[in-house]
C-alpha cells in the first residue's frame, strides 16, 4: 500500500525510534541526532527498519556515499526482530528508485527478503527487548536534550 503524507510521517518517526533501540541492543554509536547513522563495529552504517508488512526499505542516494553497511532490523510474525548486515557494495546494483513522486530519485529501496536472504545475521531480539531498549533509548534522548537546554 502507498504511503501518504501521515501515514509517511508515522514510518519515519518509528523508524527512528527503531534506530535508537537497535543501536543500544547491539552496541552502535549514533553518528549525528536525528539520523540512524551510527558507528558499528568501526564501520559507518545505517540501521534500517521493516515491520512485518514491510516488503521494502530505502536509503537516500547521500547515505550512500558515508556508509559501508545497510544494519537491517526485520520483524516477523510474533514481533521479534532479527538484525542483518549487509554490505553496501554487495547490493548497490540491486537498488530501485522509490516510486515516490517526492524521492525524486533521491530514495533507493531495495526488498527485505534481500536482507534475509544475502545479509550476514547479526542477532534477533524479542518484542521485550525491544521495548526495554527503546524505553532506555528514549530516556537516554531526553536526558541528552536536557543537558542542552
Amino acid at each position: 500500500m502507498p504511503q501518504d503524507r501521515q501515514s509517511g510521517a508515522e514510518a519515519a518517526a518509528y523508524g527512528r525510534a527503531m534506530g535508537r533501540a537497535i543501536a543500544h541492543l547491539l552496541p552502535a554509536r549514533q553518528r549525528r541526532a536525528g539520523s540512524n547513522e551510527v558507528d558499528w563495529q568501526g564501520q559507518p552504517a545505517v540501521i534500517k527498519s521493516c515491520r512485518h508488512a514491510n516488503t521494502s526499505f530505502g536509503i537516500t542516494t547521500a547515505m550512500l556515499e558515508r556508509i559501508t553497511i545497510a544494519l537491517v532490523a526485520v520483524e516477523d510474525d510474533g514481533g521479534s526482530y532479527t538484525v542483518y548486515a549487509l554490505p553496501i557494495d554487495r547490493f548497490r546494483g540491486d537498488l530501485r528508485d522509490s516510486r515516490s513522486g517526492k524521492a525524486d530519485g533521491r530514495v533507493k529501496l531495495l526488498p527485505r527478503r534481500y536482507a534475509e536472504h544475502h545479509g550476514r545475521r547479526i542477532a534477533t531480539y524479542t518484542p521485550e527487548d525491544i521495548a526495554a531498549a527503546r524505553a532506555l533509548a528514549d530516556t537516554a534522548q531526553t536526558d541528552t536534550k536536557d543537558l542542552y537546554r
